[in-house]
């Protein structure tokens, strides 16, 4: 059976990007002694971080997931993270009924942007991330699955948030 990193790679590669894989764990400790690395945000239980994870562990990046759905705190500051992965749910970032995580989300993602820390938005996430970098997010007008071109506006050109980015 293959192993299923290997998609990711080839997928990878097919956009640019080369296979890293390091030999030992790069991790990033807290000022109390608890390693993080990558910081993914989960909303709701289905919506894990899956090949986002699978990715990390290969690149041999630590991860922590904080489970808000699960009760977890938002944390208040990104003291020992590397980067930030927000996933998806069924919130919105253009409501905040029944997201009461929402404007802790917002703060760490407009914190994460102003320290220059990586940040990877996946649907929701992506909608939080837009709002947090001054943006907007509304209702889609029709159906829309899968991937589509991302252009990134003039604002973005040649910051932190168009590294490793081709537009279009």
């Amino acid at each position: 059976m293959r192993d299923p990193r290997d998609r990711i790679h080839e997928a990878g590669r097919r956009y640019g990007y080369a296979r890293t894989v390091r030999s030992q764990p790069r991790r990033l400790h807290l000022r109390i002694g608890v390693a993080v690395g990558v910081l993914v945000v989960q909303h709701v239980p289905g919506e894990g971080p899956y090949a986002i994870g699978t990715a990390l562990e290969a690149a041999g990046l630590g991860m922590r997931v904080c489970r808000v759905w699960a009760g977890d705190p938002v944390p208040e500051d990104l003291t020992g993270v590397e980067a930030l992965v927000v996933m998806g749910g069924p919130m919105s970032a253009y409501r905040d009924d029944g997201f009461p995580t929402q404007g802790a989300e917002l703060e760490l993602l407009r914190a994460a942007l102003a320290a220059q820390v990586p940040v990877l938005g996946v649907c929701l996430g992506a909608q939080l991330l837009a709002v947090a970098a001054g943006g907007t997010a509304r209702p889609g007008t029709g159906l829309q699955v899968g991937w589509g071109p991302v252009r990134l506006g003039a604002r973005l050109t040649g910051t932190c948030c168009s590294r490793g980015c081709r537009n279009g």
